[in-house]
């Protein structure tokens, strides 16, 4: 009988086997199927075992348990390199982000004359990737994403050598009719480089205006920046460039907006205070209200608990306990409320709790 259920391909083998869930499964299998596949194929399955690759049991011809555990352990190193690969697949595609991201990000920044973070960063992501490599054997875009650093690193050679350029000399190389493909992207840098340079013109101006308060001026510039540059920022062929103006233009506005917000506080502080004087009731005099109103309620309060003090004593005397418990539970409550806990709080609390001890002494005479 040849075995038709529960087959799968098991890549030990690198043939078709049947696979149990359990040892246990597997020994039954063999107990009862022994005889029938010996007679039908001439051999028979002799022993049960785990296989690490199809992660349950499979049965075997092969008596010799020694010859199993050489193939154990040969089927335990294949997989322990296959964990190895594919941990590092993960770690190089980790790896790989990180740097286009920070590549990326550095892109826009060379525009912007942050030249010397930008070449730190290109560094970095070299030492990532020389890492990644001495890590791993293989690394099948190393290549690929270090050529695409060096340009890079070409790139921020050049632009910083177009900032250092004059406007004379940057308006012939615009001038060039019909430039090469170096002279295009040399134009092509001079545009973006001057794109940023009239922005921060414009910033420069805007920050000066907000320093001074003339916020509404700086609104309108704003506005008209908006309205104006970037439509021709928008036509040109630097996406990445316009999209970092307007960033850093959005943190302008969002400035400008908390100086305008401030200083309707501080109006609006003043015109409470003004409101103040006029009804002849400033903040000190409402303090020292404040503070005589609270006084007069702990006098009453006060009083109320001497009161209570009074009547529990006369209870006692007359015997009536239980009025002499309701007045000392109402001192204490009393007590509870005073703002001040002062000299006065605590003369009045000794006397209540000796009176506390007084009625405690009753009830053991009485229990005696």
């Amino acid at each position: 009988m040849k075995p038709k259920k529960n087959r799968v391909f098991c890549r030990a083998c690198n043939r078709h086997k049947m696979l149990f869930e359990s040892k246990a499964k597997a020994d039954n299998f063999i107990k009862f199927n022994r005889e029938e596949i010996q007679s039908c194929s001439g051999r028979a399955p002799e022993r049960s075992y785990f296989c690490a690759f199809c992660g349950g049991w499979h049965v075997t011809s092969c008596k010799s348990a020694v010859i199993g555990s050489h193939i154990d352990e040969r089927d335990q190193k294949i997989i322990e390199r296959l964990d190895t690969k594919r941990n590092g697949n993960e770690e190089i595609v980790k790896g790989t982000v990180i740097i286009n991201q920070k590549i990326g990000t550095s892109k826009v920044l060379v525009y912007f004359g942050e030249l010397d973070q930008c070449e730190k960063t290109v560094e970095e992501c070299l030492g990532l990737l020389e890492t990644l490599r001495d890590k791993y054997d293989v690394f099948p875009k190393y290549f690929e994403i270090r050529g695409k650093m060096e340009k890079y690193w070409e790139e921020i050679d050049v632009i910083r050598q177009v900032s250092a350029m004059s406007q004379e000399e940057r308006g012939q190389i615009l001038g060039i009719e019909n430039p090469t493909k170096e002279e295009a992207d040399l134009q092509e840098k001079i545009q973006g480089l001057q794109l940023v340079e009239n922005f921060n013109v414009v910033k420069n101006s805007i920050e000066k205006i907000i320093e001074d308060g003339d916020y509404e001026n700086a609104r309108e510039i704003i506005a008209s920046y908006e309205k104006e540059e970037c439509k021709m920022v928008k036509k040109s062929p630097f996406n990445v460039i316009k999209n970092e103006i307007i960033r850093r233009l959005s943190k302008l506005v969002k400035k400008n907006n908390a100086c305008i917000e401030r200083e309707k506080k501080i109006e609006r502080k003043r015109r409470m205070e003004e409101e103040r004087e006029k009804n002849g009731m400033s903040e000190t005099a409402q303090n020292v209200e404040k503070v005589a109103k609270v006084s007069e309620d702990d006098r009453k309060t006060m009083l109320e608990i001497l009161q209570r003090i009074e009547s529990a004593k006369v209870a006692l005397g007359s015997g009536e306990t239980g009025k002499c418990e309701d007045d000392i539970e109402v001192a204490y409550f009393l007590l509870e409320q005073l703002r001040r806990k002062d000299d006065n709080y605590l003369v009045l609390n000794a006397h209540v709790s000796l009176l506390a001890e007084e009625v405690g002494k009753m009830h053991h005479g009485v229990a005696a």
